[in-house]
């Protein structure tokens, strides 16, 4: 350390050297890590969605034809489309939307496109 608390100057030798051999930034690895269990923890959060989009919750059903959702079907190596069309989610969401479910303009703008697009794939 220099006077008054502050750190000594890079000399040019110290740039050379760090230039020459830049230190490895290595994040540690939690010893509590669990790849295992944060894949179960994915597979719960998906399940349970589905769940709840068969119980015509909105936010479930907007939620798993989201690209949000995809980046969890993609951890797990799941094709989203195939299970959203497996779970006849076309068919819960249409129930939401002719049974006048409390939803936003936004939401149920989101669930017909969704709806048409599930159904040009199929």
């Amino acid at each position: 350390m220099g006077g008054h608390g502050q750190p000594d100057a890079m000399t040019d030798r110290d740039h050379a050297r760090l230039m020459r051999d830049p230190p490895t930034v290595r994040r540690p690895r939690s010893e509590h890590y669990d790849p295992i269990g944060a894949e179960r923890l994915v597979n719960a959060l998906i399940l349970r969605a589905f769940k709840d989009a068969q119980a015509h919750h909105v936010e479930a059903l907007v939620w798993l034809v989201t690209k949000d959702a995809s980046k969890w079907f993609d951890m797990l190596g799941l094709d989203q489309r195939w299970l959203v069309e497996r779970a006849g989610w076309v068919r819960h969401a249409k129930h939401v939307l002719e049974r006048g479910h409390a939803m936003t303009p936004e939401e149920r703008a989101f669930l017909h496109q969704a709806i048409d697009e599930l159904e040009a794939y199929a």
